[in-house]
């Protein structure tokens, strides 16, 4: 993997979170021309990579991102976040990768990645087992988002009483359409109001 991460640079995600992330751009093999993120499981083995297309835009014939091991077998960002979540007991569930980047540029790391709007049970035993008490559904603030986020809701309800549960959504259409002062105030206003 290369240093070429141009395309998370030039969208404010700091150098460092991307080090952290173990981000490279891969120019062969099945993750050709994508900015490749290692997945690691809770024990800290790498079990596989996601690969995101280098440009905003793919061609048609190309999906934006392409996973090596099944998204419902990971509970991404666990190496990241594992910390922060047994500290707070609290954890933040984002549909990407990219919204986790932005997250953790602007300090907040205790956040895990669904890929879309289903809620595997891996992560949902993760949560179990390391007895979360706050759990925050922070999808996209547009139509699928807020389907999704509710049928993550109903899903977790089944194994978390309900205030436990809050669903929270971006002042624009992604976390990642945020500049870093107006997630910083987001995150203040949740403190402030001790939802947090």
């Amino acid at each position: 993997l290369f240093p070429k991460l141009d395309f998370y640079l030039d969208r404010h995600i700091k150098k460092e979170t991307l080090q952290a992330f173990e981000a490279g751009f891969s120019m062969g093999g099945p993750l050709n021309k994508r900015i490749v993120f290692p997945v690691y499981d809770e024990q800290d083995n790498l079990i596989g990579f996601s690969g995101r297309w280098f440009q905003e835009d793919p061609p048609n014939d190309v999906p934006k991102w392409k996973h090596i091991t099944p998204c419902s077998q990971r509970v991404y960002n666990v190496k990241l976040a594992a910390e922060s979540i047994r500290a707070t007991k609290t954890v933040y569930l984002q549909e990407s990768i990219g919204n986790s980047l932005r997250m953790h540029s602007n300090g907040i790391k205790n956040v895990l990645v669904t890929f879309g709007t289903n809620l595997s049970s891996k992560i949902i035993n993760y949560l179990v087992a390391n007895s979360v008490q706050k759990i925050y559904i922070a999808l996209d603030n547009d139509e699928a988002g807020h389907e999704g986020a509710a049928k993550i809701a109903k899903k977790l309800s089944l194994f978390f009483d309900k205030v436990k549960i809050e669903t929270i959504f971006p002042t624009k259409k992604d976390w990642f359409d945020m500049a870093d002062d107006e997630i910083k105030a987001y995150f203040s206003d949740l403190r402030d109001k001790m939802l947090f």
